[in-house]
């Protein structure tokens, strides 16, 4: 990022313009890698110190005071900020995007590799997925798999993929642990 700016004459911007400039550039560069690793916050923070002496100064060596906490700048525009991504945020949304994919587009070549290394076939939506023994980005999908699964809603359709039994309602428990095969303690 220090490459980035050591070319631009920031100095000479409006506020407006470094404005632009970091949210188009700074808070951009980091995204791609976000995209299938999760950031230590130390670098995370990094950025955001990267772009808050950038906004105020011009300047990312030289820190002036803020005029506006890095909370309310972050803000949505509608709710009086200046539409800043929170870097935290954002790299979960994007690994969080990761386990997404391997339920709605199991024929993408990274669900394909994630899914035929880990045992996970794509049609059967575990409950848990397997982390031990995995990479970093499997480890962080199975950390929101919980996120996911609250955010499934089935349809039904021809019911070839539906399994009722090993289904769960409405995230309590599965029917198959209910000991249903003496029809007495139905009727009581």
């Amino acid at each position: 990022m220090d490459h980035k700016l050591s070319g631009w004459a920031a100095s000479q911007l409006s506020l407006a313009g470094r404005i632009t400039l970091t949210q188009s550039v700074l808070q951009a560069v980091p995204i791609y890698a976000m995209q299938t690793t999760n950031l230590p916050g130390s670098i995370k923070n990094k950025i955001d110190q990267i772009c808050r002496r950038f906004l105020w100064s011009g300047n990312d060596d030289l820190q002036k005071m803020s005029l506006i906490s890095w909370h309310n700048i972050c803000q949505p525009k509608m709710a009086g900020g200046l539409g800043f991504k929170r870097l935290d945020i954002m790299n979960e949304v994007l690994l969080l995007k990761v386990a997404w994919h391997l339920i709605l587009e199991p024929n993408k070549l990274c669900v394909k590799v994630l899914s035929t290394k880990y045992g996970v076939h794509p049609s059967d939506i575990p409950h848990a997925l397997p982390t031990r023994y995995s990479s970093h980005l499997w480890k962080f999908v199975g950390r929101v798999w919980d996120y996911v699964k609250r955010g499934l809603r089935w349809n039904v359709g021809n019911g070839l993929k539906v399994k009722f039994w090993w289904g769960y309602l409405a995230c309590i428990f599965a029917l198959h642990v209910l000991n249903l095969t003496d029809s007495r303690e139905l009727s009581h």
